[in-house]
C-alpha cells in the first residue's frame, strides 16, 4: 500500500514507516425506560462493543534499538490491538 502519512525525523530511525492505518469501531446502545411509579423509573440497557469483532494494530513497537547498538527484532511489530467484541448490561434507577 502507499504510506501518505511519513513523518521521517531522521534516517531509518523513529517515524520512517509513517503512521498506522485509522481504524474504527461500530458500537450500538440500547435502552428502555419502564415507569415504576410517578416519580420512579428503571431504565435497562445495553451496549455492544466492536460489534464485528475487528482486529486491527493500534499502535506499534516503536524502539528500533532494544539498547544502544543493538537492533531491536520485535522493531515495527504489533504492540496492541483494538479490543475484542464485548458487550455490557445496565439496570438503572431515575427519579
Amino acid at each position: 500500500g502507499v504510506n501518505i502519512y511519513t513523518t521521517a525525523c531522521e534516517s531509518n530511525g523513529r517515524g520512517q514507516f509513517g503512521r498506522t492505518p485509522v481504524f474504527g469501531t461500530v458500537d450500538f446502545h440500547i435502552d428502555y425506560p419502564v415507569r415504576i411509579s410517578e416519580s420512579f423509573r428503571l431504565r435497562g440497557g445495553v451496549d455492544v462493543f466492536n460489534t464485528f469483532n475487528a482486529t486491527r494494530v493500534v499502535a506499534t513497537r516503536e524502539a528500533r534499538e532494544s539498547s544502544p547498538g543493538f537492533d531491536d527484532p520485535d522493531y515495527n511489530t504489533p504492540r496492541q490491538f483494538q479490543r475484542p467484541y464485548n458487550m455490557r448490561f445496565s439496570l438503572r434507577l431515575e427519579w
